[in-house]
């Protein structure tokens, strides 16, 4: 069930002042407090309905799943402005993934959260979830970023000047190719090549058929205002603050780590969690390093859910009323 706080006043990093604004979330499994927490942060187009029928991670999440509902309180966030709540930030307002990673921090605070067993966050919310770690206000004691990085690289924020482009025409048409143009960096060749092998249908080649689809099907359940709010988040992941270095802020944190790397990632590239990886590894954290092997590309983290749960569940057996029995 969608839940509500309200975000009494909140300044961006860049100086603007926002009023109260609501911060939606739901919550499955056990209650607060009286189970293991663990908290996922969601991907771009997702929300807070981690399973169940409308469930976006039903594979992962549920009853004796890699994620058990049985054993732990699964808490989510909406990212404020995603419209999932029918709540929009006017245009004018651009938030960070910083300035969100201090949104659900509050979040967690207004809800007397100090500590979270397990925290994982896909994509643009693992960069999110990055820049949470490094506020260094919640106890995070394991955690598991998956297809992510702590930064947007310049390929990253290449692709989505592009998309802002597009999408300031504020039309289905800008909403529609953006879509299509993120979809060739969330796939991969070697993924089009195995599904669509140059088949045709009718005048259009299947794979034209296939972006036309996720362009439309994106202008349905999607506003071209949210779209485009998320997409500036994800252009500006940043846990590290201009000024200051990787090991100043990782450096106090007591969190263990798991990477998860996309073996044919086109957006988060694998070379950029080798560089992470080396880093966590010379300032003495506890870092694992998992491979999810697929041709899908990005996507594979919510394609390939056999390997994904495997690594989860290897996770879990870490965690105090996680394991396995």
């Amino acid at each position: 069930m969608l839940q509500t706080l309200t975000i009494p006043a909140f300044t961006t990093l860049s100086g603007v002042s926002l009023g109260p604004f609501p911060l939606s979330y739901e919550l499955f499994g056990k209650p607060l407090f009286e189970a293991p927490l663990i908290l996922v942060n969601h991907a771009l187009t997702a929300n807070s309905t981690l399973t169940g029928e409308q469930g976006w991670w039903s594979e992962i999440v549920g009853p004796e799943k890699a994620i058990d509902t049985n054993k732990a309180a699964v808490l989510c966030f909406n990212i404020p402005g995603n419209g999932y709540d029918n709540f929009f930030f006017e245009d004018h307002i651009q938030l960070t993934a910083t300035d969100v990673a201090l949104i659900f921090l509050q979040g967690l605070e207004q809800l007397g959260i100090q500590t979270v067993d397990l925290f994982i966050g896909g994509s643009v919310g693992g960069g999110i979830a990055w820049s949470m770690l490094t506020q260094n206000r919640i106890d995070f004691r394991h955690f598991v970023p998956i297809a992510t990085d702590w930064k947007s690289t310049d390929w990253i924020i290449a692709h989505c000047h592009i998309q802002e482009r597009l999408l300031q025409e504020n039309s289905d048409w800008g909403l529609k190719l953006a879509r299509q143009l993120a979809m060739l960096s969330y796939r991969s060749p070697q993924s089009f090549d195995a599904r669509f092998q140059r088949e045709r249908r009718s005048s259009k080649y299947a794979v034209e058929s296939w972006l036309d689809y996720h362009g439309d099907a994106l202008s349905v359940r999607f506003h071209a205002k949210a779209y485009r709010h998320l997409n500036q988040i994800l252009r500006q992941i940043n846990a590290v603050p201009d000024g200051e270095s990787f090991a100043m802020r990782l450096a106090p944190l007591n969190t263990r780590f798991y990477i998860v790397t996309i073996s044919s990632d086109l957006l988060f590239i694998p070379a950029e969690d080798d560089k992470t990886v080396e880093q966590l590894k010379a300032l003495g954290k506890k870092v694992d390093h998992f491979k999810i092997y697929s041709p899908h590309g990005h996507d594979a983290f919510l394609i390939e859910h056999s390997q994904v749960a495997a690594v989860i569940k290897g996770v879990c057996n870490h965690i105090e009323g996680l394991a396995a029995l």
